[in-house]
């Protein structure tokens, strides 16, 4: 099999896929305006030209692709995971690898369906509020024994987030709810209307993949840039109310 000459185009799409950097290392793969430098390899994850041992050595391996060229096969690296991955390749390095890669492409899928999923306008008065708390006075929590997390929450959802969606929860429950009571007074039903469309965005992550984690990072990316990036922080938040009080991650 012959390497494969990837556009410009494919090299952003890979360059894109993994933020701008090197999903093994973290190392930043530099953007210049629209091109993009040589500071990451396209590395196929099924080699290229597998030799004898490396055929040994995957062969019960699943593969992304039966084509090796396809774009499902590879992979942004920066060079000098690439070059270790190419000649120490391992079998768990390989399966690393191949987890990285489907997670991505199930984030990709997702961020490909925004367009088709709106959150209405008003959303933003609600996430302009949280971002402009100054103080613990504004604030009261909700007891202990209201909450939902522990029941929803299983085992693809790590402690250390379930920790923070609870806290969350916790914190600005109470502030959350009258926010959107609010919100109703001045235009009837519009939260059930916000809270039917985090729910369907919901059910479309649910299509293609049930790790509770991935999905509650899908669905505050799918809120921060539905609305514009006014705070990521203040988009974790809403998202635990709805985790706590809708059907998210029931």
């Amino acid at each position: 099999m012959e390497r494969r000459i990837y556009s410009e185009n494919e090299k952003m799409i890979l360059y894109a896929e993994v933020d701008g950097h090197c999903p093994k290392c973290g190392e930043l793969l530099h953007k210049v305006k629209s091109r993009v430098n040589k500071a990451f390899e396209v590395a196929h994850i099924y080699p290229l030209k597998p030799s004898t041992k490396e055929i040994e050595l995957l062969k019960d391996e699943e593969r992304l692709s039966d084509d090796v060229n396809d774009m499902d096969n590879v992979i942004a690296l920066c060079p000098n995971c690439h070059t270790s991955y190419d000649n120490n390749k391992t079998v768990e390095e390989y399966r690393e690898l191949v987890k990285i890669k489907k997670r991505l492409i199930s984030r990709t899928n997702i961020r490909n369906t925004y367009k088709s999923f709106d959150i209405e306008n008003e959303i933003k008065l609600v996430l302009n509020a949280l971002a402009s708390v100054s103080g613990d006075g504004e604030l009261s929590e909700l007891s202990l024994e209201a909450l939902k997390i522990d029941e929803k929450a299983d085992a693809t959802l790590p402690f250390i987030l379930k920790k923070q969606i609870t806290d969350d929860v916790t914190t600005y429950f109470m502030f959350l709810k009258g926010s959107f009571v609010e919100l109703d007074k001045d235009s009837f039903n519009k939260f059930n209307t916000i809270a039917s469309q985090v729910k369907a965005f919901y059910n479309k992550c649910l299509q293609t993949n049930s790790n509770q984690q991935e999905i509650y990072k899908a669905l505050v990316d799918w809120l921060d840039n539905k609305t514009g990036h006014i705070s990521e922080r203040a988009c974790e938040i809403i998202i635990a109310f709805f985790v706590q009080n809708c059907e998210v991650f029931s």
